[in-house]
């Protein structure tokens, strides 16, 4: 999990990488996306002495592209206090969301992306009681879609994968919101698949009979 946090907005953006050798070419592409997205561009950055962090390679980029490379203290993690309360708050929203619903610990990956996009959303003390999104965008982020992680719910099946007589709608988990689309992403036990719809009827009161197996 390689996490980013906006000092001043503190809004955050995390990516799941399968090996530590992604870091660079994840912050290159974080770079570039940060820069089409805010118009801005990225001044200094803290981070500690992992290895990842220190190559030649990732020396050099941030040099081309005037970026202050700013480093901690070993064994002293308060001198990256943002960054270090940020990953505690994610990991302990990640352990009571997937205990509350009883989600598999292999849907942890969603849980992330749930956590990150529910934190930006949400009032922090650290700007005034003001959301990292508004502060980002410039306007107050819509939450009317926000839903109950790991809720049953039903997702309208298309037409063209459905006959006369048979169920309009399948039963799902919900496990957060799709990265490349305005909709919800599911999980469908029956078929074992994800599933992405905006479509979607939720019950969030119903008691956790939804464990995803």
């Amino acid at each position: 999990m390689m996490t980013f946090i906006d000092d001043y907005t503190r809004m955050c953006w995390v990516y799941l990488l399968k090996n530590k050798y992604n870091y660079f070419q994840t912050f290159n592409n974080f770079h570039t996306w940060i820069g089409n997205d805010s118009q801005s561009h990225i001044a200094s950055i803290r981070i500690d002495n992992g290895k990842e962090y220190t190559s030649n390679e990732f020396e050099n980029y941030l040099c081309q592209h005037g970026i202050k490379h700013q480093t901690i203290v070993p064994y002293n993690p308060q001198q990256n206090g943002v960054a270090e309360r940020m990953n505690s708050t994610i990991l302990n929203m990640v352990r009571s969301m997937v205990f509350f619903k009883y989600v598999k610990l292999m849907f942890w990956a969603d849980v992330v992306l749930c956590v990150i996009y529910v934190k930006n959303r949400f009032p922090s003390s650290a700007i005034r009681n003001k959301t990292p999104y508004e502060m980002w965008y410039g306007h107050i982020p819509s939450v009317n879609h926000l839903r109950v992680f790991g809720s049953t719910c039903y997702a309208l099946i298309p037409k063209l994968h459905r006959n006369k007589l048979g169920a309009r709608s399948g039963k799902c988990v919900f496990l957060g919101h799709s990265n490349t689309s305005k909709a919800y992403r599911l999980y469908d036990k029956v078929n074992k698949k994800f599933v992405v719809s905006i479509d979607v009827i939720f019950l969030e009161s119903s008691k956790p009979d939804n464990v995803v197996e």
